[in-house]
């Protein structure tokens, strides 16, 4: 990826297009999970209580993004490429 480039920041140094998110989580549920769990706001034992709730993910995916108020130094979020 180029820098500037926008994709999502799976961790401290790596990157994946919309494309590639896509195709690992090609449902909602499946970005939802990912998203929810990369960035440690659901614990394991609530996530397995709620593995196969579309609805209960949803709400915790859009609670965590409502709560980012700034960018995190590692997680996971959509932004530009860094060099």
């Amino acid at each position: 990826m180029e820098p500037g480039q926008e994709a999502y920041h799976l961790d401290s140094l790596h990157y994946a297009t919309a494309e590639q998110m896509e195709a690992i989580c090609p449902t909602g549920i499946d970005f939802d999970r990912y998203a929810t769990l990369a960035n440690g706001s659901v614990g394991y034992d609530e996530a397995d209580a709620h593995w196969a709730d579309a609805a209960w993910w949803d709400e915790q995916a859009r609670a965590m993004w409502d709560e980012v108020d700034d960018i995190p130094d590692d997680g996971f979020y959509w932004t530009s490429v860094e060099d």
